[in-house]
């Protein structure tokens, strides 16, 4: 097993890269684009990157939660306020400001993943749709792989409303 140093970094690099990504792709979404929605039920890319940055707060703090209460629940309702509030302040940033947001919250995420002690790491509890998850497990699945999710979204936005030819 690889030592706990050797997971974090490994674990930072993820997000780091999806960051990476998520920062190329809103580079590269055509501006006058940002805020078009592909459906009426999609989001739009600027949507998108607010909910991106919120998330990672709420899953550490849900995270931060698990290390001190051992088997807490870990999901929210679709349907809470700071999460909704986030994807409707996405179209009222500048592509900045909304970059900026996602690297603090990256930030703050790595900041999390550096104050888990060994111990912290393997504390359990039960996401509701996602079945038992560790405090890794938070970091790995929810905010590195929220954030791929997210990002493939926002790849697939990009190709409804402005296809390549």
């Amino acid at each position: 097993m690889a030592s706990l140093e050797a997971d974090k970094q490994t674990l930072a690099a993820e997000l780091d890269q999806v960051h990476a990504e998520l920062r190329e792709e809103a580079i590269a979404y055509p501006p006058e684009l940002r805020n078009a929605r592909p459906g009426a039920d999609d989001w739009s890319a600027m949507e998108i990157l607010g909910h991106i940055a919120e998330m990672h707060y709420s899953y550490v703090a849900r995270g931060e939660n698990l290390v001190r209460s051992p088997g807490a629940q870990l999901a929210r309702d679709m349907a809470s306020p700071e999460r909704l509030e986030a994807v409707a302040q996405g179209p009222t940033l500048s592509l900045e400001e909304a970059l900026a947001q996602l690297e603090a919250a990256r930030l703050h995420a790595l900041e999390w993943l550096a104050r888990l002690g060994p111990d912290e790491m393997g504390v359990a509890g039960i996401h509701q749709s996602l079945g038992p998850m560790t405090a890794r497990d938070v970091f790995q699945r929810t905010i590195v792989g929220h954030a791929r999710n997210h990002l493939n979204q926002l790849r697939a936005a990009r190709e409804q409303v402005a296809p390549q030819p």
